[in-house]
């Protein structure tokens, strides 16, 4: 949640293209806005263009995660507020 928190900069509860490119570059990855776009086509589940939470579990989630064990789990340990909470330097480099 914390991750998805982070590429969500907007807060939209969503995630588009563009958010992938600002935080491959906040990560100082140079990742193309056409790449960027293919990987939200890609896994967006109901092609509305943007990724759901659900859809980012899938791509980097390990596939023994369910949603429900991985939100279950999630709970608690995460405290959820408004600003995405800051990852450390490892966690952020792990996912891009």
């Amino acid at each position: 949640m914390n991750i998805f928190q982070r590429i969500d900069v907007c807060g939209r509860r969503q995630l588009n293209s563009l958010d992938f490119v600002t935080f491959f570059r906040d990560n100082h990855l140079v990742v193309s806005e056409q790449d960027c776009y293919m990987l939200v086509k890609q896994c967006d589940s109901n092609n509305d263009g943007m990724m759901s939470l659900v859809d980012l579990m899938k791509l980097i989630a390990p596939r023994c995660y369910t949603q429900t064990k991985n939100l279950k789990d999630t709970k608690k340990y995460a405290v959820y507020a408004h600003k995405p909470a800051k990852l450390t330097h490892e966690i952020e480099f792990g996912v891009t």
